[in-house]
């Protein structure tokens, strides 16, 4: 962890000296994001579930489909925007006779550096929220019911603009929970890839 963020800082600085003499190809103010991104990684939560046609399904605590909103502001004459977002985050194995899922509400507050006119560097922390796992049916039988409390987490990232408007992420989260009835630590570290849309 010491590692991650002494590495985040030194990004961090080279981030903003780079853009001492540039200043950022957007206008300044707030405007709205939205996004949806397929993150990968994190530890197995529960057990591998097994469906009645021999295909299984595995659900990871860094899994699979992340929804959010929020909004930007770009400060005036400078490389820098900052960011929150709040999110729905899953990953869920659904069957005619029961359901799992590890879900969580993150809320991220991320620094935005300008590299390019397309090209941008984040670093920021996330906080998730109401994290559980949760199971119906015969979902029962490989995920118990659990409820969570998560680090505060670094988030790194890079993000490519093809339009003002429109823009492709790429990040990293290294994030762990804690169940609040006592047991182990769960690894919820993920990659992502998000698409981006501003308005």
């Amino acid at each position: 962890m010491k590692k991650l963020l002494v590495t985040l800082a030194c990004l961090t600085a080279l981030g903003a000296q780079a853009q001492t003499q540039t200043t950022s190809a957007q206008p300044s103010g707030f405007r709205g994001i939205v996004g949806l991104g397929l993150t990968f990684g994190g530890d197995q939560v529960g057990r591998t579930i097994q469906y009645q046609n021999s295909s299984d399904a595995k659900i990871h605590a860094g899994g699979l489909a992340d929804f959010r909103g929020g909004v930007e502001y770009q400060l005036q004459g400078q490389p820098i925007a900052l960011e929150m977002t709040i999110g729905y985050h899953f990953d869920k194995a659904n069957a005619e006779n029961g359901n799992a899922e590890f879900s969580r509400f993150p809320l991220d507050l991320i620094g935005h550096f300008a590299m390019t006119e397309n090209v941008r560097l984040g670093l920021g922390v996330r906080k998730s929220l109401n994290t559980k796992a949760a199971s119906s049916g015969v979902g029962g039988q490989y995920v118990s019911d659990a409820k969570y409390t998560s680090s505060l987490a670094p988030v790194l990232e890079v993000e490519y603009f093809m339009t003002p408007q429109f823009a492709f992420r790429g990040r990293y989260v290294s994030e762990s929970f804690k169940p609040t009835n006592g047991g182990e630590k769960l690894d919820g570290s993920h990659f992502g890839i998000y698409g981006m849309v501003y308005f």
